[in-house]
């Protein structure tokens, strides 16, 4: 866990490790879980990766400043969001600090600051400054355009900037795949 937490960039996505890969989602679940469950002692809760959650599917709020917000709210927000992750299977659009909206990003990279703190058994900080930060791995996701839909079904200048918005969104579960060298 410490290594998913120290290698987690304002630029957020995948990582790759020895033996496995891991999606922006897996960490965001990963990582809100732990804080979630996190009881005091050292090494914290007994975590499982469930199936990958798939990206925010709503417009993600954009902020230029910090937001800075007390232990008590955090704590209340990673339980909401636990919640929502549940049911939903899916990254939140907007995580809400009280009322201040913030992106699942900077929300993140968050988290992995306060679980840094918990994992070397710091008590959790009074305050707590969330940062704006971007998604990274939707670099992987083709701009719209013209040379997107060169099919015939699809009529001379055809756009779907809605659709390629949504697929940068879902970039949150991108992570390479893995080359068995085991079965060589």
């Amino acid at each position: 866990m410490k290594a998913i937490v120290s290698d987690l960039k304002p630029e957020v996505t995948f990582q790759t490790r020895d033996e496995y890969a891991l999606a922006a989602s897996e960490i965001f679940e990963l990582l809100n879980h732990y804080v979630a469950r996190h009881d005091g002692a050292k090494g914290g809760a007994n975590l499982k990766l469930g199936p990958t959650l798939l990206g925010p599917t709503g417009r993600v709020p954009g902020f230029v400043d910090p937001i800075t917000t007390d232990w008590n709210q955090f704590q209340r927000t990673v339980s909401d969001v636990e919640s929502y992750l549940e049911k939903h299977k899916r990254i939140p659009s907007a995580v809400w600090l009280g009322s201040a909206a913030v992106s699942p990003e900077a929300y993140l990279n968050t988290l992995a600051a306060v679980a840094k703190d918990l994992i070397d058994g710091k008590l959790p900080p009074a305050k707590i400054k969330v940062k704006p930060a971007k998604l990274a791995a939707s670099r992987h996701v083709s701009e719209d355009g013209d040379h997107l839909w060169g099919w015939v079904i699809f009529p001379k200048g055809f756009r779907a900037p809605a659709m390629m918005d949504l697929s940068k969104r879902q970039a949150w579960t991108l992570k390479p795949a893995l080359i068995d060298r085991a079965s060589e």
